[in-house]
């Protein structure tokens, strides 16, 4: 590695703030992974450099800096070109160019992390950029596809994964069926044992706790973008790139680590590793069931931390100019209040003929076929505390315009859960989905380069930083 590509390595990966670098005597450059501080032939004093374009300024001294993933690296600036890392910038990517490689890059991808408990990771804290991943309004399905392919649910066609679909529904000839099976909801047993005989036989992922004679009315339109059955261009479809999907392994307890281990292990026994992309879902399963702040939330994390440093270490170990993200889809609030709906006791059935509705855990959608009823349902369910009507503008901003998505919508405050819903008749300790405006669902979005995220980032920033990387 050249002198520049190694000074701006270093760079790079230290970050402006709170970054620990030491000045060495002069010695011969380090290699990737060398700790000086651990070799006789390094004597070291301590000191803080403040700003990376300080590092033209020490002419013909060595360098040591400790990155985000704790390894040391080493140049001598002399023979860096003077003038501030900007300048660097430029002679690397010009010497990237001249050794005909790209950019590699890991991406490791952790449903439901808030961005609110990073500083409970010591090491994921350290990164260089870091910034608050505001999502768009809805679910995972829509939160990780739109950091994937950058596109607004407009965009991509669907939001949340069921929809009005009477139509296309692969339930609509079954109707008959579904009413002689009503009964049986009475019995959650009963019912649970013919949703998961549906979910086997059927072209869908999973009913859910969707009322059988309601089934004829709805399809499952939408798919995240780490589904098999995802069909449309995403950053995943990058030539070469080396994916670990929590769908390709067993979902047990050790998802997580399973992953964790096939994705190191491949970093570790690549002479370039290329792009890595891993994702860790049992967090957010966690928080569901457990509560965000409870003792295996908050083991969990620091269990997600150790993979993320461990990680970080190999793939930089290996290519040390390479760039690193973490990221997350959305936050979680723990639930403390419910809220029930009864749109059959004052309007009757939900049919195709006059109206339908969806309830998921802080979402309601409501599809107005007799426009008479508009002003009944509406003035209705806005007289309901714990719900807030999205309004026109706020479905604009949102990427929400087309009308398949409901006629109305609605959501709940922060900590509030509709009960029971058609994703099931108790409440989650932990949800998400509620507006972004609350912090609390907010996630992370990390990068071992300053300044490529700060502050509040968009699905769209990331993809579009993350885009850029890949194609540098």
């Amino acid at each position: 590695m050249s002198y520049a590509k190694k000074a701006f390595a270093a760079a790079a990966l230290s970050g402006k703030n709170s970054k620990e670098l030491v000045q060495a005597g002069r010695g011969p450059v380090s290699m990737a992974g060398e700790n000086p501080a651990q070799s006789s032939r390094w004597p070291l004093s301590r000191g803080e450099i403040d700003g990376i374009g300080r590092f033209r300024d020490l002419a013909g001294q060595l360098i040591c800096c400790r990155t985000p993933a704790g390894v040391i690296f080493s140049f001598y600036s002399r023979g860096c070109p003077p003038g501030p890392i900007e300048s660097l910038v430029r002679v690397v990517e010009l010497d990237r160019r001249n050794e005909g490689h790209m950019s590699d890059t890991l991406t490791i991808f952790i449903d439901g992390l808030p961005f609110d408990e990073l500083h409970q990771m010591p090491f994921s804290s350290g990164f260089a950029s870091q910034g608050r991943l505001v999502p768009v309004l809805g679910y995972s399905v829509n939160c990780q596809t739109q950091l994937f392919t950058g596109k607004t649910p407009d965009e991509i066609g669907f939001w949340c994964e069921w929809s009005y679909e009477p139509d296309r529904s692969p339930f609509k000839h079954l109707k008959a069926l579904f009413t002689l099976l009503s009964p049986l909801e009475r019995v959650y047993v009963a019912k649970r044992v013919v949703h998961r005989f549906l979910d086997k036989l059927a072209p869908t992922e999973s009913t859910k706790n969707i009322p059988f004679r309601y089934l004829p009315l709805f399809d499952e339109t939408g798919h995240s973008v780490f589904s098999p059955k995802f069909d449309q261009a995403s950053l995943l479809d990058t030539p070469g790139m080396t994916k670990f999907l929590h769908h390709q392994f067993p979902n047990t307890d050790q998802l997580d680590e399973e992953i964790f281990k096939a994705a190191k292990a491949h970093i570790e026994s690549s002479d370039r590793p290329g792009h890595v992309f891993l994702t860790l879902v049992k967090i957010d399963h966690c928080s569901h069931w457990e509560g965000v702040g409870s003792k295996p939330y908050n083991e969990m994390l620091l269990e997600n931390d150790r993979y993320i440093g461990e990680l970080t270490e190999a793939f930089i170990a290996k290519v040390p100019d390479g760039r690193v993200f973490v990221v997350s889809d959305h936050g979680m609030a723990n639930i403390h209040t419910g809220v029930s709906i009864d749109l059959e006791g004052h309007f009757g059935k939900p049919c195709r003929e006059r109206y339908a509705y969806f309830t998921e855990g802080t979402i309601l959608r409501i599809w107005i076929t007799d426009k008479s009823l508009t002003s009944e349902i509406i003035r209705y369910v806005d007289e309901i505390e714990g719900l807030d009507r999205l309004s026109e503008d706020e479905r604009a901003k949102q990427g929400l315009t087309n009308r398949a998505f409901g006629d109305v919508i609605y959501h709940t405050p922060e900590g509030t859960q509709i009960i029971p819903s058609f994703w099931g008749p108790k409440p989650s300790v932990g949800m998400h989905g509620h507006h972004p405006s609350f912090p609390s669902q907010h996630g992370i979005c990390l990068s071992n380069r300053p300044d490529d995220f700060q502050e509040r980032v968009s699905a769209l920033d990331f993809y579009q930083c993350l885009s850029e990387a890949i194609n540098e």
